[in-house]
């Protein structure tokens, strides 16, 4: 029994009392991992060295050895590229679909009579075009430009005023007219839309208004004071014998106001982007569409372009 105690070289115990033995065999298995398995009561710092020696994982909270991970990425990369081989017509075929029936839709609205004036951030430089000048879309003249106003991609391509930049039309509308505009604000100050008369058509102004404006008849509407992508839409019909016209705002699929504006009146053209009469400001937002009809549209006329913008714009 004395051979298992440790001694030293004169045979001297180096335990005073070798019952302490027990003790310390305890000690230590508090103290080192057990190699036959054991249970980490602390983080373990390997200190930059390596845990070898891994097998692959079977439950989800085990650890994983880089073949198993190379090997299942190599699987993910093969399967991909074998999805996009077998199905490289379909996928083809189906861009091919959505941007022609983008651009089958657009020269569907296009054609109509009555539509003066259209500057698209997905076609800014007309149907046929990829580059070149800014464009009225219906007649493919290109439009009055100051500044630099360029197209922004995010969710969808938009057009992006910097400061003093503006877009002027080549049309002119008045007492009867029906008009769209697809846009979102993202600065609390600032003109979305305007006309050469200042604050006369429809526009956000929150540094005095905090709202989308009509003739300013609309205050307190605080409905477009979000970033989301508005759909707005504003008809104006002209009753000669009360010489007054009604005027109907939509904000996407909700009427907002319906109100007569007395008398008659005539616009100049129309303006995105930095004011005429209120140069101090610029557009604070992106847009997407706009449209100016010289007639007010019949609400299914309304209720179809609505549902043809909505196949594009995921607008409120």
């Amino acid at each position: 029994m004395s051979s298992s105690i440790p001694v030293d070289f004169t045979g001297k115990s180096l335990i005073t009392n070798p019952l302490n033995i027990i003790d310390v065999i305890k000690q230590a298995e508090s103290m080192f991992v057990n190699e036959h398995g054991d249970v980490m009561k602390g983080d373990l710092n390997l200190n930059m060295h390596r845990l070898n020696g891994i097998p692959e994982p079977t439950l989800d909270d085990d650890a994983t050895n880089m073949k198993f991970v190379n090997d299942m990425i190599n699987v993910i990369e093969k399967n991909i590229k074998k999805s996009i081989e077998d199905n490289h017509e379909k996928i083809k075929n189906n861009i091919h679909k959505v941007l022609s029936m983008k651009i089958d839709d657009y020269a569907i609205i296009k054609s109509k009579a009555s539509l003066k004036f259209w500057v698209s951030a997905h076609y800014p430089h007309g149907l046929s075009k990829s580059s070149g000048e800014f464009r009225n879309l219906v007649t493919d003249e290109p439009l009055y430009i100051k500044g630099d106003p360029y197209i922004y991609y995010e969710e969808h391509p938009a057009m992006y005023f910097p400061k003093n930049s503006r877009i002027v039309s080549d049309f002119s509308f008045g007492n009867e007219y029906t008009f769209f505009l697809i846009a979102k604000k993202y600065y609390d100050e600032g003109r979305l839309f305007t006309s050469s008369y200042g604050n006369s058509c429809m526009g956000w102004w929150s540094k005095y208004h905090e709202m989308l404006s009509i003739d300013g008849n609309l205050s307190g509407n605080r409905n477009i004071s979000d970033n989301k992508i508005h759909l707005c839409i504003l008809r104006s019909t002209f009753n000669e014998s009360a010489n007054n016209c009604e005027i109907v705002f939509w904000n996407g699929s909700s009427i907002i106001r319906s109100l007569l504006y007395e008398g008659s009146y005539s616009w100049k053209e129309i303006v995105i982007g930095q004011p005429i009469m209120y140069s101090e400001e610029s557009l604070k937002g992106y847009v997407y569409e706009c449209l100016c009809y010289d007639k007010p549209l019949t609400d299914p006329e309304i209720n179809y372009l609505k549902k043809t913008f909505r196949k594009y714009y995921n607008y409120e």
